[in-house]
């Protein structure tokens, strides 16, 4: 009897934190895993999740629907996968400032890597689902915890294979 793939992805989201090799082959890093994001906040990735938009069995899909890309306001309801990350932040250092994620090491943005960064369209019922994270407050001692969401088109991932395969989330 084989098993159903999204059943054994389910299952590793469920006790691993991750389908990353499930879904793509790429063995992940193990989870949970604290990240080296500068001094100013403490990192830690808990849950790594991809989803493939053109399959409706596919984990968490129902949630990922009207996906709306922050590069050029497109939508995303097919032909990409959407890697949603769950990261648990702490401030480590009292500061002057703001931080975020917005220009960091997790993809560039610019439109020629395939990657954007995604939010919910706010008239989806399926919203609450992605508690986007938003950008900390580095003059107070504050944790937060929420996703950092992006898709990636299909035809971009076929012509750079290497593209599933990051430093901070395969395992080296």
């Amino acid at each position: 009897m084989t098993a159903d793939k999204n059943a054994v992805q389910n299952a590793a989201i469920i006790y691993k934190g991750t389908n990353l090799e499930e879904a793509w082959g790429v063995k992940p890093i193990a989870l949970p895993a604290k990240l080296d994001f500068g001094p100013q906040v403490d990192v830690t990735l808990d849950k790594m999740v991809v989803i493939d938009l053109d399959d409706p069995k596919s984990p968490l899909r129902k949630r990922a629907i009207n996906l709306v890309s922050t590069f050029d306001a497109s939508y995303f309801k097919k032909d990409a996968y959407v890697v949603a990350l769950h990261f648990n932040l702490e401030t480590a250092k009292i500061s002057s400032g703001m931080w975020s994620f917005n220009g960091n090491k997790i993809t560039p943005y610019t439109p020629s890597t395939g990657f954007h960064w995604v939010y919910n369209d706010v008239n989806d019922v399926a919203s609450d689902f992605f508690n986007l994270l938003t950008a900390m407050d580095l003059s107070k001692q504050q944790s937060k915890e929420g996703w950092y969401v992006m898709a990636i088109s299909k035809s971009y991932l076929e012509q750079h294979q290497n593209s599933k395969k990051s430093s901070y989330f395969q395992r080296i």
